[in-house]
């Protein structure tokens, strides 16, 4: 564990939502706003990932949703 007690795949999954959600310079922010997706397996922390991420870009709102209904 490292970077705020994250372990290195749930740092490589900030990463790359950051990557992901960066904007260029002086660029506005689509009327839909930025959103992202992250999927992973179970007990991975996608929550926490997700959590950091929002820290990291200074969000003020985040929606997490997850489905309790087996998909497959």
């Amino acid at each position: 564990m490292s970077q705020n007690g994250l372990r290195a795949h749930q740092i490589e999954a900030v990463d790359a939502v950051l990557r992901y959600l960066q904007l260029p310079a002086r660029s506005p922010v689509p009327e839909e706003r930025l959103r992202c997706q992250v999927i992973a397996a179970t007990a991975s922390g996608k929550t926490r990932i997700a959590a950091v991420a929002a820290q990291r870009l200074n969000a003020r709102r985040v929606l997490v949703c997850w489905c309790r209904r087996r998909i497959c």
